[in-house]
Parts: structure tokens; sequence; C-alpha cells
């Protein structure tokens, strides 16, 4: 402790100074409680507040990683991203099972059907004409079986088929022949389209067919036909009764529509052959 008067060191237990022998009998108190002050200052305790929060907070830290909850979290989020990517496998697999069944399968029958009629057996082209009807209409009509097909994408896709295999056909007979590929007047071009558009056409017309009369496609409360049956109900038919009436009088449009198609694409097929 030092003096106040002479800042001399003394004993903590003096009550006088040695050296200037002045009295400090009144000065001892304070000074103890400024020491007491010194030692006991606030950025002290604040520092040693944080000291225990930044220790409370590794605990809690600690404890958070090895909870149940969070250690169930990566568990959970591999088994959403297993279930995904289950989803887009069996989505993949099931497109490409449809496209090899009702447009490679019918494209491959073409195909063959062409190269026996005209490279193998040299028939008339009338025949050919005639299985190009046949072969695409039943798998319209059996794609449309399936509640994952939509009519505008398998119209489309259809369409595609069509060309192609026109196309393929050209090709095929472009390598016997020596002759060329692509249409080489405006003649052989518009062979060209209605050949495809008759195989569309039956393609098309087996969609229409297959669309009205499969279980699974109801009619919806806004279809044409299902107003119309309800402006010619009767009082005492119930909504089971003008759903069946609507599905019937759907059906019935369908298949005229179907066989309107039908007599279209065969009419397009065979007007150049019968023509000539």
């Amino acid at each position: 402790m030092q003096c106040p008067y002479c800042q001399s060191n003394i004993p903590e237990s003096a009550l006088s100074c040695s050296f200037c022998t002045k009295d400090l009998y009144l000065f001892k108190p304070l000074l103890q409680k400024i020491a007491s002050l010194e030692e006991s200052s606030v950025p002290k305790q604040a520092l040693a507040e944080l000291e225990q929060k930044v220790a409370r907070l590794e605990q809690l830290l600690e404890q958070g990683l090895h909870s149940p909850a969070l250690a169930e979290q990566p568990s959970e989020l591999s088994e959403v991203t297993t279930g995904t990517a289950i989803g887009l496998a069996a989505w993949v697999l099931r497109t490409l099972r449809m496209l090899g069944r009702y447009l490679l399968l019918p494209l491959a029958l073409l195909l063959l059907s062409h190269y026996l009629m005209d490279i193998v057996f040299d028939t008339h082209v009338l025949y050919l004409r005639l299985v190009s009807l046949a072969v695409p209409l039943p798998f319209g009509l059996l794609v449309m079986r399936e509640r994952h097909a939509g009519f505008r994408h398998w119209a489309v896709l259809s369409a595609l088929m069509a060309l192609g295999a026109v196309f393929a056909m050209s090709f095929d007979t472009s390598l016997f022949d020596h002759t060329s590929v692509l249409p080489q007047s405006r003649l052989e071009l518009r062979e060209f389209i209605e050949f495809s558009f008759s195989i569309w056409g039956s393609y098309l017309a087996g969609m229409m067919l297959g669309y009205f009369v499969h279980p699974h496609r109801t009619v919806h409360p806004q279809h044409f036909s299902y107003k119309l049956v309800q402006m010619v109900k009767k009082t005492d038919m119930s909504p089971e009764d003008i759903q069946k009436r609507a599905e019937n009088l759907q059906g019935f449009f369908g298949t005229i529509v179907s066989l309107g198609t039908s007599a279209l694409a065969i009419y397009t097929g065979l007007k150049s052959v019968i023509g000539n």
C-alpha cells in the first residue's frame, strides 16, 4: 500500500506512515474500498460473463449434433432423394416401354411390310397401302388404354412416326432402285405427304376410338355430351344416370369421328393408287 501523502510503500496493517509520520486512520478504509473496486471492475465481470456464454453455447452445440432429431435428418433427406430417383427411373422406364410398344413396333411392322411387298415380292402398291392403313389403327386403339397417355402428345408422336415410316420406306427403295430419297417433283411430294397422312390418320382414328371406349376416361361435366344429356334429361334421372348417358353419347360421337377419320385416311392413302 502506498501513502497518499508521500507515495511511500508502507505495510497494509500500518496506521501511520513511517516516512512522513502522517496519520492514515481515516484514509485506510477508503484505500481498501478503491482497491476492491479495482479488483472487481466491470470489464473483468463482463469478460467472465462472455466466457460463460461461449462455454454454454459450445455445450448446446455439442448436444445438438448428437441429438436424435438432427441425427434423423440425414436419413430423411436420403429417403426423399431415393424416392425421387426411384420415381424418375419408373417414369423413364414407363415412357420407354410405351414408345417401344406403341410407336417403334408399328414402325417396324410397316417397314417389314414394305420390304416384303415392295422389295422381295414386288407386289402392287395397293396392297402396301392397305397394310399401311391396317397396321397403325390397333396400336392407336391400345395406347389410349394407358392412363398416362395424353391424347395430344401421342397425336404428335404418331405424326412423327408416320413421317419417319414413309421416309424410311423411301430410303429403303433408294438403296435397291438407286432413286432419290426425297421427292423430286410436286407430284412425288404430294404422294409423300398423302401416304404419311394416311398412316397418321389410321393411328389417329384408333386413338379417337380408344379414347371414348376405355372406361377409365370418364366424361367431364363440362363436356358437350354431358351438357347435352342435362338439357334433355328426365326429371327422375340421377347423377349416375346422367354420367352413364353422357359416356354412351360420347362413345357414339367418338365412333363417328373415328370412322370419319378412317375414311379420310383410306381415301388419302388409296386415291393416288386407284387413280393410277
